[in-house]
């Protein structure tokens, strides 16, 4: 047996390699393309049996590392010469779980699987012998496995998973959970920590800087306090604040969602946004990246980042809590500051490896801008 044909595998960011689900080690697995850019469902897997054979059943090893890529639900097709499938031998939906899992069915010939899963999320996955007649492609979309803390924290709601129905968790009850593990798997992100070192280095002492976002304060208030500016943190996690207040007492911090926040008329100097957009839906990123330039003053800075990709409402599973994110792409990013008036200075994407294995990785965004004086 071989894989003869695959429209997806993640060969950068892990080894996610299609030939995986034959090496007869349950601890690799295939995964659809994540680390650059996430390929559309549906996705599709063609193993050839390398002659004819009476099939009466596949065995499927689900996941075992984690709950989430797992396969939900499948189609399987076949074929006695590649080019012409029957109907679906069978179809169905895998149960959530790390045990085997053996679907019966009648074949007419070699064995066709396509799995669909982005990365994050136990989502649908078609299993089809066919390579010229796939199902149509949904819409692409890229999956961000990290979310933010200065989200909404009223943002929630019914969810699916593994065919049941959950509450997704607002952000306010993500960070509270998660407190300082955040700080531990994303305190040093090297992008970040630059961003912060080109801000700082043309801020003045006194310097008036929003932290959107803030976490547990560090890095980036801490860095600006320690800069000398004045600085304002606001987040929806109580817990994250109390951290903050505790550990960067000469910054001051607010637990505020970044959608509601009103602050004073003369603006900032400087407004820090480093991933507070994502557990929000796709409107409100729009709109909260808005709010944020129009808070820079003149002559002020507007420093953000996030992980980009044109997403709503995905519903993925990132340091053990479900969630649900969106975001913009690139492209949007930039033109919307633009059109709010900033001038972009600079940007760029870069890969990122939490610390610790606590979350997977990741593409990051980075983007300078200023306000013309």
């Amino acid at each position: 047996m071989s894989v003869k044909a695959v429209d997806s595998e993640e060969t950068a960011g892990e080894n996610g390699s299609a030939a995986n689900v034959l090496d007869g080690d349950a601890s690799t697995l295939w995964h659809t393309r994540w680390y650059a850019a996430t390929a559309p469902m549906p996705h599709a897997l063609t193993l050839d049996l390398g002659a004819a054979y009476d099939v009466s059943a596949l065995r499927h090893p689900p996941r075992q590392t984690r709950g989430h890529g797992r396969i939900a639900d499948y189609r399987v097709s076949t074929s006695t010469d590649g080019v012409t499938w029957g109907p679906a031998a069978a179809t169905g939906t895998f149960a959530d779980g790390a045990g085997g899992q053996d679907v019966g069915f009648t074949p007419n010939g070699p064995l066709r699987q396509a799995h669909r899963h982005p990365r994050g999320g136990r989502q649908p996955v078609d299993l089809d012998r066919r390579t010229e007649r796939r199902p149509p492609p949904v819409a692409p979309r890229a999956a961000p496995e990290r979310p933010s803390s200065g989200a909404p924290a009223q943002y929630g709601g019914p969810s699916r998973r593994g065919g049941r129905m959950t509450r997704r968790k607002s952000a306010a009850e993500v960070f509270d959970a998660l407190a300082e593990r955040y700080e531990e798997a994303f305190g040093r992100v090297p992008g970040q920590l630059a961003a912060l070192d080109w801000l700082t280095a043309r801020l003045p002492a006194g310097a008036r800087v929003l932290d959107v976002g803030s976490g547990t304060g560090r890095p980036t208030a801490e860095a600006l306090a320690r800069a000398g500016c004045a600085v304002t943190g606001i987040d929806v996690s109580a817990a994250m604040v109390a951290l903050a207040r505790s550990r960067v007492p000469r910054a001051r911090f607010e637990q505020a969602d970044v959608r509601t926040y009103a602050p004073g008329p003369e603006g900032f100097d400087a407004v820090c946004a480093f991933f507070p957009l994502l557990v929000m839906d796709q409107p409100e990123v729009a709109d909260a990246l808005d709010r944020m330039a129009s808070w820079v003053a003149p002559g002020g800075y507007f420093v953000m980042a996030t992980v980009p990709g044109d997403i709503r409402g995905l519903d993925i599973e990132w340091m053990g809590h479900e969630v649900t994110v969106s975001s913009l792409s690139t492209e949007d990013h930039l033109s919307r500051l633009a059109d709010r008036g900033l001038e972009v200075l600079h940007h760029h994407t870069a890969a990122f490896r939490p610390a610790g294995g606590l979350a997977e990785p990741e593409e990051h965004l980075f983007c300078y801008a200023r306000r013309p004086a």
